[in-house]
């Protein structure tokens, strides 16, 4: 199996939807990044989310889910965390990549990528 590349990513909600982030022209994922030697799974996501979208004082809660996902080339261990965005709190793609809001239900029929939809069926 190889090494693990831990990976951490934001579940964050807005009334009933989750925001997504596009992923190259590979499909959408839930925002995040790699885990650096010595950061945590919540320090890691701050700087993801600052790097890539621009969020600024967030509030990260707890780990809400976590898997192992097997690519051809690598394996992941995804650390989903639930994270509270401020109300009003703006936030902008720094990436090029395109974020949107989704309903639970929107998940399966969106493009999610492999690793994330096993969340998606843990969230509906």
């Amino acid at each position: 199996m190889g090494k693990i590349i831990e990976v951490t990513a934001a579940v964050i909600r807005r009334q009933d939807k989750v925001l997504i982030a596009s992923r190259k022209q590979e499909g959408w994922e839930f925002p995040g990044g790699k885990i650096e030697p010595g950061e945590t799974a919540a320090s890691a996501l701050r700087r993801e989310l600052a790097e890539e979208l621009a969020m600024e004082n967030i509030l990260i809660l707890d780990e809400l889910y976590c898997i192992c996902h097997a690519y051809p080339e690598k394996t992941v261990r995804l650390h989903f965390m639930r994270t509270l965005l401020p109300e009003g709190a703006s936030f902008a793609p720094c990436e090029g990549q395109e974020v949107r809001w989704v309903t639970l239900p929107e998940l399966f029929t969106c493009g999610l990528l492999p690793a994330d939809r096993p969340l998606a069926e843990f969230l509906n």
